[in-house]
């Protein structure tokens, strides 16, 4: 299903003229080695990148595809790194004559049929090179490199040869012809095309994810005889076309290159397409994980929730499978976390139930709108830890995403966390002073109580602001807290009472509400507005079933109410006061 895919991907961007056919590939070249028509060296030269902040600075060029390397010597056609090109390098190769040489017949070999003028001039290079004579000229040039910098060849008058129009026909009837020379294929029946007799890739192509091996890590891979089964040998074991091996790694590394269609989150790369390589919807798509309230998925996820037209200029857009890919580094493999397929409507009908499930009210906006799955997940963790990616438990990642995207129960893990990071927080004084209960915490623990516990009640009650009508025990107690703390206030002109009483007013109530309706009616008696909360108060406790004693204990959905109550009260008096 993945693979087959991203081989319609491949196929729709190579109509498109987006990604390099199967024996191309889009590559960034370091250096230039410009020739004279005699095919002498006459400048090596760097060649300048259109971003400025990247680390290694290069010309995006398109260039014969290489080879996968895995020992020994393989020289790569009119693109590769010094040793091959030049037969000498900036540190010690041993070896690097003897890669020349190796390249040196390659390209002979290959061009000998081209008639082409620039081809000429490349082996007039080849015959004529002599890497000793490159080193004593061209030495200092040559220390300057870094390592594993890629070299190619341009005219004088600026025109690289892997452009020429003769010289790319030719490595491409050498490439379907016998590709490298070598026997790394064996014919049979592709799973993905259903083609028979067929070359199957023995080695898949590298697909470059973030936290995995410099090369990169395979998707599809047998390296040991454990995995193997019937006689068959390493990839024969999930036979996948040479054709459809090339078409899902190059569609799976151009979408990995391309910001609008892949994010990354903890050690995890998300990655997302339509099959026709729609740009707009991918782009707008991405909002998800940016959390952006002023992105176009917004507003779409807003109309959706309204029951309005989706603002997209294609209705048909709805329609359109999507698919969306989690990917983990491990080792030299990578492993697939999840992999979704349905229609873009689908997607963006539970992100907007997601959405609006997670609407709250707050003074100043913060916590409303489109909050992405990493900020929801920032809330799991202590808010001193820097590298906040990092501390983020991998399982917790495509369990939300899981719920989010197919309209699921939210993990109740997450959840447990969340309760237990804002009792922590407010009792070890972490928390705002304005907030406490932080609005994306609130946010979140509304989400879960409206779609895992299965309360009618709740979902009549829970809001996105206060909601006076509510009866509910745990939440009119946590609405009674944050009043008494008020009054605290209103009294001392500070308080301290969630700092030393929430975590346990929220969990045993009984154990503490005795003691703080004792401490407020001293700090109702100190001040002129003592009235007015003792008022309050008395609201609130006349909403409680008369007689009946405190509750001993809250489970887990009862502290999630009792802190919603409590956030919610605070946020109506500052709304309040705002307004006064």
């Amino acid at each position: 299903m993945i693979i087959s895919s991203l081989v319609t991907l491949y196929e729709s961007l190579l109509k498109s003229g987006k990604i390099a056919p199967t024996e191309f590939e889009d590559k960034k070249i370091q250096r230039a080695i410009i020739l004279t028509d005699d095919g002498a060296i006459k400048d090596i030269v760097q060649l300048a990148s259109s971003d400025e902040k990247e680390k290694r600075p290069g010309a995006l060029l398109r260039i014969p595809k290489w080879f996968v390397r895995t020992s020994g010597i393989c020289p790569n056609f009119l693109a590769d790194t010094s040793e091959y090109l030049l037969g000498c390098t900036a540190g010690k190769d041993e070896k690097a004559k003897a890669k020349f040489e190796a390249s040196k017949n390659f390209h002979l070999k290959l061009l000998s049929s081209c008639s082409s003028p620039l081809a000429t001039v490349i082996c007039r290079f080849f015959e004529s090179c002599d890497p000793s004579h490159v080193l004593e000229v061209w030495g200092d040039r040559i220390k300057a490199f870094s390592k594993g910098d890629v070299m190619t060849f341009e005219t004088e008058n600026g025109e690289f040869f892997v452009g020429n129009e003769e010289i790319c026909r030719a490595w491409s009837e050498y490439y379907f012809s016998n590709k490298d020379g070598e026997d790394k294929s064996t014919c049979g029946r592709c799973l993905v095309t259903g083609r028979k007799d067929e070359k199957i890739g023995i080695v898949h192509d590298k697909i470059k994810v973030a936290g995995s091996q410099a090369s990169g890590g395979t998707l599809v891979g047998f390296n040991s005889p454990a995995f193997e089964s019937y006689g068959l040998k390493k990839n024969m074991n999930a036979p996948v076309g040479e054709y459809a091996m090339l078409a899902y790694t190059s569609a799976l590394n151009y979408l990995l290159k391309t910001s609008s269609t892949h994010t990354r989150l903890g050690n995890d790369t998300i990655v997302w397409w339509t099959e026709d390589g729609d740009e707009e919807t991918c782009d707008a798509f991405s909002a998800f994980f940016r959390g952006n309230d002023d992105s176009k998925l917004a507003s779409i996820v807003q109309n959706i929730s309204k029951g309005k037209n989706v603002d997209l200029n294609d209705e048909n857009r709805l329609r359109k499978q999507f698919c969306i890919l989690s990917l983990s580094p491990n080792a030299a493999r990578v492993s697939v976390r999840f992999f979704y397929r349905n229609s873009f409507g689908y997607f963006l009908n539970n992100i907007a139930s997601h959405s609006k499930r997670m609407e709250i009210s707050a003074p100043n906006g913060m916590g409303t709108g489109l909050l992405s799955p990493y900020g929801i997940l920032c809330e799991t963790i202590p808010k001193g830890i820097t590298e906040k990616s990092k501390a983020i438990p991998p399982i917790f990642l495509g369990a939300l995403l899981t719920s989010i995207l197919n309209n699921q129960r939210y993990p109740e893990a997450i959840y447990d966390s969340v309760i237990f990071r804002t009792k922590i927080e407010v009792e070890g004084g972490e928390s705002s002073a304005k907030y406490k209960v932080s609005p994306r915490k609130a946010a979140f623990i509304k989400a879960y109580l409206l779609k895992n516990v299965d309360y009618h009640n709740y979902k009549e009650v829970l809001t996105v602001a206060l909601n006076n009508d509510c009866n509910d025990e745990a939440y009119i107690l946590g609405r009674l807290f944050a009043v008494l703390e008020t009054a605290q206030y209103h009294a001392n002109n500070s308080t301290n009472l969630s700092e030393r009483y929430l975590s346990a007013a929220c969990s045993t109530p009984a154990l503490v509400f005795p003691t703080l309706l004792k401490l407020a009616s001293h700090h109702v008696a100190k001040t002129d507005r003592g009235g007015f909360d003792q008022r309050d108060i008395e609201d609130l406790l006349s909403r409680l079933e008369g007689g009946k004693p405190f509750p001993k204990q809250f489970n887990n959905e009862e502290q999630g109410m009792f802190l919603l109550g409590y956030y919610q009260q605070r946020s109506y008096r500052f709304e309040k006061a705002k307004v006064n």
